[in-house]
């Protein structure tokens, strides 16, 4: 598992929150109505989505305490924002660099995963960017299997790189 820098082009994603606590799913369990909500309003309205290999999960990179609740917000990326639906929110991904590593295999690979892109930040020299308004990214491949699909209890394989914004 290797961390690399990637600077990514910014963009626009219809997203949908999803609110709730790490005990019995809960925040995996909103991550997978928000998707399904997401992708209802962007197919409803015939919206164009480029990466329909990719679902995101964004992270908001200014909680940096434990907390009983969290927000993420879930979507994908957008080409146009001529009919956006009134029950999904825009987020503009501005261009910058992100520390990026694969996070592919069960959750305890995940958890190994995230330890290894902290550690490498603190030892290159980086920081991370934690001002209110930035997130991290999750971009989940949709293929072979969607994650989303998956309910929170079941899920065991995990496919997605962790995307950690910083201070330029």
């Amino acid at each position: 598992m290797e961390a690399q820098l990637i600077r990514n082009v910014a963009f626009t994603a219809a997203v949908r929150k999803a609110t709730g606590s790490m005990k019995n799913f809960e925040l995996g369990k909103e991550v997978r109505r928000a998707w399904h909500d997401v992708i209802a309003a962007v197919e409803r309205e015939g919206l164009e989505w480029n990466e329909k290999d990719v679902g995101y999960v964004f992270i908001p990179q200014w909680v940096t305490e434990p907390v009983d609740e969290l927000e993420l917000l879930v979507g994908v990326k957008i080409d146009s924002m001529d009919r956006i639906p009134a029950d999904v929110q825009i987020l503009k991904v501005p261009a910058r660099t992100y520390v990026s590593v694969p996070a592919r295999g069960d959750r305890d690979q995940i958890m190994r995963a995230y330890a290894v892109i902290e550690e490498w930040i603190g030892r290159e020299g980086y920081i991370k960017d934690t001002e209110e308004g930035v997130y991290g990214m999750e971009p989940n491949r949709l293929s072979p299997d969607n994650p989303f699909d998956i309910p929170a209890d079941r899920i065991n394989r995990f496919d997605f790189d962790i995307m950690i914004a910083i201070k330029e």
